[in-house]
């Protein structure tokens, strides 16, 4: 295997299996800032630990709501794709895909954090799920490197 595969090999094992506990071991110091990223965006609001104080509403942000689990999941069928595709998958534009992929996810769930926030309820539930497997069909189908090659069907001279 290339550097780039066993790269891609440790950021996958370290988002599935090392992520969610780091996450959870450490979420009294993560949380104050995700509640800070999610008030910089919203006009009057302040981060008062892992809460979003605004004058309509106090949002605790937990371990749950992060979005780690949708990131995680993400990972799993990332690691699926390079199983099935490993020839292909170990090069250096798949690390920087994957790692794309998983800053895009993140905007995906600070932003539906956000929105939790300014409407005071939450209002998409399973909406990163989906967000996360539309965007592994998209990466797998749409990206024409990761996509199988395609066979020529032998021509018959009779």
């Amino acid at each position: 295997m290339k550097a780039s595969g066993y790269l891609l090999v440790v950021l996958l094992i370290f988002v599935i299996v090392g992520m969610p506990v780091a996450v959870r071991l450490y979420w009294d110091t993560l949380g104050p800032h995700w509640a800070a990223a999610v008030a910089f965006f919203i006009p009057g609001a302040h981060a008062a630990g892992n809460h979003v104080i605004t004058p309509a509403v106090d949002v605790r942000v937990n371990h749950q709501c992060s979005g780690f689990e949708n990131i995680q999941i993400f990972s799993m069928l990332f690691a699926t794709v390079f199983v099935m595709n490993w020839k292909r998958m170990q090069a250096w534009r798949c690390v920087l895909l994957y790692l794309s992929a998983l800053a895009a996810l993140t905007v995906v769930n600070l932003a539906r954090i956000i929105n939790i926030v300014i409407h005071a309820k939450e209002t998409q539930y399973g909406l990163s799920n989906t967000l996360a497997l539309i965007l592994l069909i998209i990466l797998v189908w749409k990206v024409k490197w990761l996509r199988p090659a395609t066979s020529s069907p032998a021509s018959s001279n009779s």
